[in-house]
């Protein structure tokens, strides 16, 4: 994101950070973290096939998403950045999420 940012001279603070993404790209990584977060649960409960392959833990996954939405913010228009820590925290808020991903069955 930076690179692309650098690469389009929109670093500069004369360009407002609403201005710097489409509004496509927020709609996409939006959707991107509901099907992130939806994957996580459903790992956890053992319903998605294969999925004890995997050997990252859903925790990792959880803040992988936590560690690019907080560089998201010093890029990108906070609003639509905040918007996107609220689908976060919707599912985080979930108490079977919650114990089913620190405990899963």
């Amino acid at each position: 994101m930076t690179v692309y940012l650098s690469d389009n001279k929109m670093l500069d603070n004369r360009d407002p950070r609403s201005e710097r993404f489409p509004e496509e790209f927020y709609k996409d990584t939006k959707d991107l973290i509901q099907g992130l977060m939806t994957w996580i649960r459903d790992f956890s409960r053992g319903v998605q096939d294969g999925a004890v392959k995997v050997g990252s833990p859903p925790s990792s996954l959880n803040t992988d998403i936590a560690l690019f939405l907080k560089d998201l913010l010093s890029l990108a228009d906070r609003t639509k950045v905040f918007e996107m820590v609220e689908t976060l925290l919707s599912y985080l808020e979930d108490p079977i999420y919650m114990l089913n991903t620190i405990y899963p069955s």
